[in-house]
């Protein structure tokens, strides 16, 4: 049987869990977009090259008896794609906005540590605090590990924001954020491991 601080240390590595699967339902999305816009444009181009009898626009006689066919199944597949973009999109917000609240609750203000495991992808970056303007100033870091206090996610970033501990602001007080990058969108494999 575990205890509670196993049962804590578990639970946050399901936050990985959560950051992959929104990612991916993001990415699902962006693929159902472009493969609808693709398909639509395929038609298009197929159209607007056609000639036009009447020297002005396009009518239904000007396209071929022999493409009129297969015309009619590329657009109804051009138009079936945008639907199904447009469905999986609502299901994919919907589903990353309820994650994403759902995690925000469990994770907000509980302290987290973050090691990389893809360090060629870079994922942890420190934001700087310019004590003249008090602007931000971001740059990579190269620390394998990371502690802090959890100030705010974001899926659609994919992001984590860490305040750092209250040690590590001693030793670098500019430091005012870790920003922590959970997911390579290039190969959407988790970048980070997460205990608590």
């Amino acid at each position: 049987m575990f205890n509670n601080k196993n049962k804590t240390s578990l639970n946050r590595i399901s936050l990985i869990d959560e950051f992959h699967s929104a990612i991916t339902n993001i990415a699902t999305m962006n693929t159902a977009k472009a493969i609808a816009e693709y398909s639509e444009q395929d038609t298009l181009q197929v159209l607007q090259q056609m000639n036009t009898s009447n020297g002005v626009y396009l009518t239904p006689n000007d396209i071929p008896d022999e493409v009129k066919d297969q015309l009619t199944k590329t657009s109804l597949d051009a138009h079936l794609k945008r639907v199904q973009s447009e469905q999986i999109t609502r299901t994919a917000i919907e589903q990353v906005i309820n994650r994403e609240e759902h995690v925000k609750k469990q994770y907000l203000g509980k302290r987290l540590t973050l090691h990389a495991v893809d360090t060629s992808f870079e994922p942890f970056e420190s934001a700087w605090v310019n004590t003249t303007s008090g602007n931000l100033s971001i740059s990579s870091i190269k620390n394998r590990i990371v502690k802090g206090t959890v100030e705010d996610i974001s899926f659609e970033k994919n992001l984590i924001i860490l305040k750092p501990s209250y040690f590590s602001n001693l030793l670098t007080p500019r430091r005012k954020y870790y920003l922590i990058h959970v997911i390579n969108t290039k190969t959407l494999a988790p970048a980070v491991s997460a205990t608590g």
